[in-house]
């Protein structure tokens, strides 16, 4: 196949894109072809239809691709939508009336599903008031402590706090983020025995745990 050849496809691949996503009407948004063109190409690893899913989604809760809110990440034939920490706060703060949220980071004793027995463990506690009424998330560390990524093992009680926040928000009404996570919240799952792939995912999860 011809370079040429090659390019005319990739163009005609763009467009393709790009009119699908500007029938969208009721998109905040949409993507010009210059985007496009870098958002395809770097991953034209992955599957058209989950690409086309990940801009699809993006147009709709008005998430920029260009400003790091929103990233499509894949794993092992497996893809999955994140969101940008500071976008979903954005957001909740827009659609609901949070004056604050308080997040404490301490020991707590917690039901374990799979010993079926109380253990102490780090849990962050995240509050907020909204029309007088107080909502209430918890992350448990053994819920979502990732040991392989870097960030993790350094910023331990930030990236648990992270968690409980968002998950927080989720739980406030008409906020539009209940399907929403943050890279934190979303593990690289990787196979035990390949190096390759754990030295792949590493740099992943650094990636986009910023």
């Amino acid at each position: 196949m011809t370079e040429v050849t090659q390019k005319q496809q990739f163009e005609n691949k763009i467009d393709l894109y790009h009119n699908k996503l500007s029938e969208m009407t009721d998109a905040q948004k949409y993507l010009d072809k210059a985007c496009l063109a870098q958002i395809l190409f770097d991953h034209r690893d992955k599957k058209d239809i989950d690409i086309m899913a990940f801009l699809r989604k993006a147009q709709l809760v008005g998430a920029d691709p260009r400003l790091n809110e929103i990233y499509l990440i894949g794993y092992g034939g497996r893809t999955s939508v994140i969101y940008n920490y500071q976008f979903i706060m954005n957001k909740a703060a827009k659609y609901a009336d949070i004056k604050a949220i308080q997040c404490i980071c301490e020991k707590e004793s917690v039901y374990d599903p799979i010993e079926k027995e109380d253990i102490v463990d780090l849990v962050a506690t995240a509050k907020t008031i909204i029309d007088g009424i107080e909502y209430v998330a918890k992350a448990e560390f053994n819920e979502f402590y990732n040991s392989r990524n870097p960030t993790w093992k350094s910023y331990t009680k930030s990236m648990l706090e992270k968690c409980a926040i968002v998950k927080l928000c989720r739980r406030i009404p008409n906020t539009g983020i209940s399907d929403m996570q943050i890279a934190e919240e979303n593990p690289i799952y990787i196979q035990e025995n390949d190096k390759e792939d754990k030295d792949k995912a590493n740099l992943l999860t650094e990636k986009f745990s910023n």
